[in-house]
């Protein structure tokens, strides 16, 4: 195998150290931290010509010693991606060399601003808590305004959106509807109501818990009973009566189950 130390001779092409050559497939070999690289044309069984990158030599110490006796190689294409991929068989010894070549050209780019390194995607729920802009006005929710809601000062949140919806309980006309858009599982809602609960926003001016029915029955009323006493907690505070909420609107939920 060709080391550094005996890569003499006359008309040899100059060694570079500028990763771009790597990043570019430009010919001609490139030492980095005390190890050499080039990228050469590889044809492939379908005669496909590819560009693929040689580790020459890894001296002892250097980060990649021992791969360089190897005949494995990586694609530039493969250097492109934003996270390691291989058709070899995973955990192979061929696949962990390649994968070590590959980590180190990867951190050598992204050091040399050659490769930006792309920030993992939120999962739908993250997207919802960091995209969202909740209010907390009770006063806003209760006349019905479109928006998004949560009435929690602590970590455990339950997130509500108001929006109009075509009802055809109302001759087809344009309804205010709450809809509990993200629960925390500890939150007191948690274990009862299932995000996607809805209920017309009308309801939260009853007396009487309505007679919800269908398959979201039991979450309707969790729903229903924490926001009605959120209301009435407020107007308790904005009257300064002190009368107490009745018994039947507690934010001590008492269901078992979904129904």
């Amino acid at each position: 195998m060709t080391s550094i130390q005996n890569q003499g001779g006359e008309g040899r092409v100059p060694v570079q150290t500028d990763p771009i050559v790597i990043w570019n497939s430009w010919s001609g070999p490139v030492e980095i931290a005390g190890m050499r690289f080039e990228v050469r044309t590889k044809k492939m069984p379908d005669d496909r010509k590819v560009k693929v990158v040689h580790l020459l030599a890894a001296p002892q110490g250097t980060e990649l010693y021992g791969i360089d006796e190897s005949d494995v190689y990586i694609t530039v294409a493969q250097l492109h991606l934003g996270e390691f991929r291989s058709r070899l068989r995973e955990g192979s010894t061929k696949w962990l060399e390649q994968q070590r070549i590959w980590n180190f050209l990867h951190g050598v780019f992204v050091a040399a601003g050659i490769k930006t390194v792309l920030k993992a995607k939120p999962t739908p729920e993250q997207k919802h808590k960091e995209d969202m802009k909740t209010s907390a006005s009770v006063e806003d929710f209760m006349s019905g305004l479109s928006g998004v809601y949560c009435f929690d000062a602590q970590d455990k949140r339950a997130v509500f959106r108001v929006k109009l919806s075509t009802s055809r309980f109302v001759g087809a006309r344009q309804a205010s509807l709450v809809e509990l858009v993200s629960v925390d599982y500890e939150h007191p809602l948690g274990t009862y109501s299932r995000p996607g609960t809805f209920l017309y926003h009308s309801t939260l001016e009853r007396e009487c818990t309505p007679d919800f029915k269908g398959s979201h029955a039991g979450d309707c009323q969790k729903m229903w009973e924490f926001l009605t006493d959120i209301i009435a907690n407020h107007r308790q505070m904005q009257s300064g009566a002190g009368m107490k909420h009745s018994s039947h609107r507690s934010t001590v939920v008492d269901y078992h189950g979904n129904a």
